[in-house]
């Protein structure tokens, strides 16, 4: 018997089909762990999936398949299948040395794991795939979204290809759905002026040199004095988000607001030039005031 239900009171684990856990009488007909247990010719394995019975059906035939293809055609599969939720703990680590968005990958795993945490990798089918985005778009979520929260699974996937765990990716052919365009519209001058001076002091140096530089505001709040050469005109961008390093070249306006700022530093060799002044006025309450567009864009 390779399937039993763990009682929740004594632990004790069940045949499939107990109504009762035969050591304390509990009822077993609410909510139970799964448990997969079978004897091999390499021994006996014991596994908890968790309340998902349909996850540890999945699981116990896995490893009945493996043994029929051993016993019958001789064939040795060393690849021990596992769930997405197992896999998650080793992509998390991969993530934290490698991604710089690590924060945004724990966020779309929560949105992942109650629908494929509990599934066999070789068990995420491109049906399943489609049960999720038509849910996610059922609760308001945007294509856009949706096509990133999918992306970061075919990655977990592509992963345990490398790793060892899967011979290959089962929604390699799922497509992105379609996203709609955002429509930009342009700041004009008198609107400019308008956020200018509408927002505190403190804030409009970073206003100014973000309107003239077209820098991403993690760009330009991460600028050091080491990066600017203010007699040519020239900053560095060190490798970021398009992991790429580039020289931007400064206006006027933007080159008397590093100037003015280069000259009142008090000495302070290591501070930056735009960091006292944070975003976070800029880009959570100026937008909710009425009259001014949520999104935008302003070149000179």
């Amino acid at each position: 018997m390779a399937l039993k239900k763990e009682c929740s009171k004594c632990h004790y684990k069940n045949p499939r089909s107990a109504k009762k856990c035969r050591k304390c009488q509990n009822d077993l007909s609410g909510k139970v762990t799964w448990w997969v247990d079978l004897n091999t010719s390499e021994g006996r394995i014991r596994k908890r999936i968790g309340p998902d019975r349909q996850a540890a059906e999945a699981y116990e035939l896995a490893l009945k398949q493996k043994r029929v293809r051993k016993k019958v055609f001789g064939e040795i599969d060393e690849i021990e299948p596992i769930t997405l939720e197992e896999l998650w703990p080793k992509y998390a680590a991969w993530c934290k040395v490698n991604n710089e968005s690590f924060e945004t990958k724990v966020y779309r795993w929560k949105k992942l794991r109650p629908i494929f945490g509990k599934r066999l990798l070789n068990q995420i089918t491109l049906r399943l795939v489609e049960q999720y985005r038509l849910s996610r778009l059922q609760e308001g979520v945007s294509a856009a979204t949706v096509n990133k929260e999918i992306t970061m699974l075919k990655h977990m996937l592509n992963k345990a290809i490398e790793w060892g765990y899967l011979k290959e990716n089962p929604i390699a052919r799922v497509k992105p759905l379609k996203e709609k365009r955002r429509k930009w519209r342009y700041l004009t001058p008198e609107e400019f002026v308008r956020i200018f001076q509408n927002i505190h002091p403190l804030y409009r140096d970073l206003l100014v040199f973000l309107t003239f530089t077209g820098l991403r505001r993690g760009e330009a709040l991460g600028l050091t004095w080491q990066d600017v050469d203010p007699e040519r005109g020239v900053i560095v961008i060190w490798a970021g988000k398009t992991g790429e390093t580039r020289f931007v070249h400064l206006n006027s306006v933007a080159l008397r607001v590093l100037r003015k700022r280069y000259s009142s530093r008090n000495g302070e060799e290591e501070s930056s030039p735009i960091a006292h002044a944070s975003s976070a006025w800029l880009s959570k309450r100026l937008y909710r005031k009425p009259g001014f567009p949520k999104r935008y864009g302003y070149t000179t």
